[in-house]
C-alpha cells in the first residue's frame, strides 16, 4: 500500500511540475506541435497523393497481361495469335474519338462528349482495356451497373456497353438500357465532326443499342470533375472522353485501329511464366523489327512507384528537418526550465535524490509534453488534410481523397516520443550534474 501511495505522489508531482508553469508549457507545446504537425500532415498528404496516383493501378486485374504490338512480320503475328489461345481476348481500339453528344448551355458554352470505340472479340471475357493515367490503356475486369454483358449472339449485332457517367450525361439520369446512341453526331442541329487531325465531316452515322452500363472507374471520376468545373464556370466549354464497348465487327475495319492482345490467367505464377515467354519472343524477333509493350499490374506499379519516390523522399527530408528544428526548440525550453528549478534540484538532492532520479523526472516531463503535442498535432493534421481535400475537390476540381492508415497515426507519435526523450536527455543530465551546494546557493 505504501509503495502504491509513493508512486501516486511521485506521478502527481511530475504532472504538477509539467503543467505548473503555463508560459513554459505553452511555448513547449507550440514549438513541438508545429514540428509534429508539419511532419504528420506531410506524411498523410504524401501517402494520400501516392495512393491517388496508384488508384488506377489498383483497379487493374492482377492475373492479366496486355500487349501492344508493332510488327509487320507475319510469322510472328501468327504465332502470337496462337499463343495461349484459350486465354486470349483480342480487342480493337479505335484511336480516333467520335462525337456522340453536344449539349449547349447559354452562358457556359458546349459540353462535348467524345467516345473511342473498343471492339471485343471474346464476348464472354469481361477483361477489357480501360483508360488509365495519361491515356494509358490498362486491362481491368469491368463491373456492370445495369443491363448485361455481351453474349455470342451479339457478334454481328449493333449493340454497345457504355459507362455510368456517359449514361448520366446522354440520358439525363434515366436508364440507358435498350436505348440508342448515335456515334458521330451531337444533338439535333449540331454538325457531326470527327476528332481526327483532318477534322473531316462524317457523313455516315452509326446507331448502337445500349445493352449494358459499367460502373465508373478512376478515369470516369476525373471526367466527372471536369463536368463539375464546367458547370461552375460560366464561359468555358468542356470536352469529355469516354469508351464504348461493342462487338469487334463494328470497329475492326475502321481507320486508326490499334489491336490489343489481352490474356487472362487463373493465377499469378502462370502469368509470370507467360511474361517470360513473351520476353523470349522479343529477343528472338528483335532483329525483324518486332517491338511490343507488355502491360501488367506489377510493371505499371513499379513504374509509377519509381516516379513518385523522389517526391516522397523530398517531403520526408523537409518534415524531418522541421522535426529537428522543433526538437532544438524543446531542448532550449528544457534548459530554461532546469535553470528555473535549480533550487528544486538542490533540495531533492539534499533529501537523497540521485542523479538518475533527476534525469528520469525531467525526461518523463519531456515525454509527457511530446505526447500531448503529438496527439494535438495528429488531430490537427487530419483536420487540415480533410480541409485540403475539400478545397482540391470543390475549388480546383482535382480528384483527391485523404487516405491514412494506423502507420500514419502511430509513426508521428513514436517519433515524437523518441526525439522528446533524446532532446530532454541532455538538459536532464545537465540538471543532474549540478552540485548540491551550488544548487542551494543559486539565485
Amino acid at each position: 500500500m505504501g509503495t502504491i501511495r509513493s508512486l501516486f505522489f511521485y506521478w502527481k508531482h511530475i504532472f504538477y511540475m509539467t503543467f505548473n508553469n503555463s508560459l513554459r508549457l505553452s511555448l513547449s507545446l507550440i514549438g513541438l506541435c508545429m514540428g509534429i504537425l508539419v511532419f504528420s500532415l506531410g506524411n498523410i498528404l504524401i501517402n494520400s497523393y501516392y495512393e491517388e496516383q496508384l488508384k488506377y493501378v489498383n483497379e487493374m486485374n492482377e492475373e492479366t497481361v496486355m500487349l501492344n504490338v508493332e510488327s509487320t512480320d507475319e510469322q510472328f503475328m501468327s504465332k502470337l495469335k496462337e499463343l495461349k489461345k484459350n486465354n486470349l481476348n483480342r480487342t480493337y481500339y479505335d484511336a480516333s474519338p467520335e462525337c456522340i453528344c453536344v449539349k449547349q448551355f447559354e452562358d457556359k458554352g458546349n459540353l462535348v462528349v467524345n467516345a473511342n470505340m473498343v471492339g471485343i472479340s471474346n464476348l464472354k471475357g469481361k477483361t477489357v482495356p480501360v483508360r488509365g493515367k495519361d491515356d494509358a490503356y490498362i486491362p481491368k475486369n469491368v463491373e456492370l451497373k445495369s443491363g448485361r454483358w455481351f453474349i455470342n449472339s451479339d457478334s454481328r449485332s449493333k449493340v454497345a456497353i457504355i459507362d455510368e457517367l456517359t449514361e448520366k450525361i446522354l440520358f439525363s439520369g434515366e436508364s440507358a438500357i435498350d436505348k440508342d446512341i448515335t456515334i458521330g453526331v451531337g444533338e439535333e442541329g449540331i454538325a457531326s465532326i470527327s476528332v481526327k487531325a483532318n477534322t473531316e465531316v462524317k457523313e455516315k452515322k452509326l446507331k448502337l443499342k445500349v445493352i449494358g452500363v459499367v460502373k465508373r472507374n478512376y478515369y470516369t471520376e476525373q471526367q466527372k470533375m471536369k463536368v463539375k468545373k464546367f458547370l461552375k464556370n460560366k464561359s468555358e466549354g468542356v470536352i469529355l472522353n469516354t469508351l464504348i464497348y461493342c462487338p469487334v465487327h463494328i470497329v475492326k475495319d475502321k481507320e486508326d485501329v490499334e489491336e490489343k492482345y489481352i490474356w487472362c490467367f487463373k493465377d499469378i505464377q502462370e502469368k509470370q511464366n507467360f511474361i517470360g515467354i513473351l520476353n523470349d519472343y522479343e529477343t528472338v524477333y528483335s532483329a525483324k523489327y518486332v517491338t511490343f509493350e507488355i502491360t501488367d499490374k506489377q510493371s505499371v506499379y513499379e513504374k509509377e512507384k519509381s516516379e513518385l519516390n523522389p517526391l516522397k523522399v523530398f517531403i520526408n527530408i523537409i518534415s524531418f528537418g522541421l522535426l529537428i528544428f522543433s526538437g532544438i526548440n524543446m531542448l532550449t525550453t528544457m534548459f530554461f526550465s532546469i535553470k528555473e528549478r535549480i533550487n528544486e534540484i538542490g533540495i531533492k538532492k539534499a533529501l537523497g535524490a540521485t542523479k538518475l532520479d533527476i534525469i528520469v523526472q525531467f525526461t518523463t516531463e519531456g515525454i509527457i509534453l511530446t505526447t500531448m503535442a503529438a496527439v494535438i498535432a495528429i488531430f490537427l493534421s487530419l483536420m487540415v488534410a480533410y480541409g485540403i481535400q475539400s478545397y482540391v475537390n470543390n475549388s480546383m476540381f482535382i480528384c483527391f481523397e485523404v487516405q491514412y492508415t494506423i502507420k500514419n497515426i502511430v509513426l508521428p507519435l513514436c517519433i515524437a516520443e523518441l526525439y522528446g526523450m533524446i532532446f530532454c536527455l541532455f538538459p536532464s543530465i545537465y540538471g543532474a550534474s549540478i552540485q548540491v551546494t551550488n544548487a542551494l546557493r543559486f539565485e
